[in-house]
């Protein structure tokens, strides 16, 4: 009698998995979809008023940022990954047919890069974080943007799967959910400048830190089919001409070249060389000494 039990037994558990399993998707779905349909009002907070320079240092910020990457070379938007948890198209930023280039106000550029946040007040699931972005640097993306010539491409934006569902739904919801949108921001007015160690941080706080981590010590990027990110230790002791091949041309002192779909050289060998010795100065007073370290 027992053994016919065993069966009926083994269909109650599985029957309980399953209804776990649907009950933890459910979920999952109803937290990410709550999320998303979030709305959010851009800030009012008064920024600099543009300059002469302010188009030509946008032009320079969207191509070391990388947006271009992600946004494509004329900022039309294209297919950015397409993964088992999600599919994400970036959003065309032009004037043309699909863009949003109309809608982006300075406010809502500023909410975009620094809150993460779409000028339909939506939050943006997939968009590095840029909130330590000057005013300045923030007014100068926004007059580039406004200055592009128009392209005509239609966007499907980001569409979770069923995995992504799971994997944001249970706790692995982007920082700006709502963490992010609740932080004062209080960035600076002026944009550092300079081959300077304070120039550097600010460098840093837009660039390497999404994937080296806030100390710059070695981090999980935001890309989870990413390798860790390495600690920029031994980065920090290398020579400025060493720092500089590894920026520019992807070269490190030794071992193999620096891989351009993890480490985006590509976009920063457009970084000056001020920017690159400020960058340089600021790794190794945080991180490392004067010596040269061939690794």
């Amino acid at each position: 009698m027992a053994l016919r039990r065993w069966p009926r037994v083994l269909g109650y558990v599985l029957a309980s998995l399953l209804l776990l399993v649907a009950t933890l998707y459910a979920f999952a779905s109803y937290r990410v979809g709550a999320a998303r349909s979030a709305r959010y009002a851009p800030p009012t907070a008064a920024l600099l008023p543009p300059d002469r320079t302010s188009a030509a240092r946008g032009a320079h910020l969207v191509t070391v940022l990388g947006c271009n990457d992600c946004h494509t070379q004329d900022l039309g938007g294209g297919l950015v990954a397409d993964a088992p948890p999600f599919r994400a198209a970036a959003v065309n930023l032009t004037r043309g047919a699909g863009g949003v280039g109309a809608r982006l106000t300075l406010a809502a550029v500023e909410h975009a890069v620094r809150r993460g946040v779409g000028h339909d007040g939506r939050p943006l699931l997939v968009m590095p974080n840029y909130e330590a972005l000057t005013d300045a640097d923030v007014v100068a993306l926004h007059t580039y943007l406004a200055s592009l010539p128009p392209v005509d491409r239609p966007s499907e934006g980001v569409v979770i799967k069923p995995l992504g569902r799971m994997v944001f739904g249970l706790g692995g919801l982007p920082d700006h959910y709502p963490a992010r949108l609740e932080r004062p921001a209080a960035p600076e007015a002026r944009s550092p400048t300079g081959p300077t160690a304070e120039h550097g941080r600010y460098l840093a706080a837009l660039t390497c830190v999404h994937c080296h981590g806030d100390d710059l010590r070695g981090a999980q990027p935001p890309n989870p089919t990413s390798p860790p990110a390495p600690s920029l230790e031994a980065a920090s002791r290398w020579s400025e001409a060493q720092f500089t091949a590894a920026l520019h041309e992807g070269r490190r002192p030794s071992g193999p070249a620096l891989d351009a779909a993890y480490m985006p050289w590509k976009a920063f060998r457009h970084m000056s060389a001020e920017e690159v010795r400020a960058l340089h100065a600021y790794l190794k007073q945080t991180l490392g000494s004067t010596t040269t370290a061939r690794r």
